[in-house]
């Protein structure tokens, strides 16, 4: 499930959802779209990434994951994003959940492969709202 799916919910807690994108490419796309529910930031220098210490795949890491089958299904359709010729496939991203005030990281998800997705359960198990049976 994509956290987009739960964002009324998260709002409705007072919870703000921010997206950074690390490359302009495919960028204007992306927005129009709104495959995201959330406030969008363009973070080309990666400052945020290397913060975050999200994982960067080295060119062996990168061949490896040819040969897998899940990249392709990654490839062809992620939540509904087709995704584009070009850009850098080596940059994962994740999900993080910050305190008010950023004063404590509540929970963090790291995605090892470009595949990988954060279960919106443990989303809001860390922030203690409770799914409805709708919503799950």
């Amino acid at each position: 499930m994509n956290v987009s799916t739960i964002a009324p919910l998260l709002q409705s807690h007072g919870v703000r959802l921010i997206g950074i994108g690390f490359e302009a490419s495919g960028w204007e796309d992306f927005m129009q779209q709104k495959f995201f529910a959330g406030e969008h930031y363009l973070d080309t220098q990666r400052n945020t990434y290397a913060a975050l210490e999200l994982p960067y795949l080295s060119t062996f890491e990168l061949a490896v994951l040819f040969l897998k089958p899940g990249l392709w299904k990654a490839y062809y359709k992620k939540d509904g994003i087709i995704q584009l010729p070009g850009g850098n496939p080596r940059q994962n991203g994740g999900c993080l959940i910050i305190s008010r005030g950023g004063k404590k990281t509540m929970w963090i998800f790291r995605e090892q492969n470009p595949w990988d997705s954060y279960p919106t359960n443990s989303i809001t198990l860390a922030l203690e709202i409770e799914l409805d049976e709708e919503t799950e």
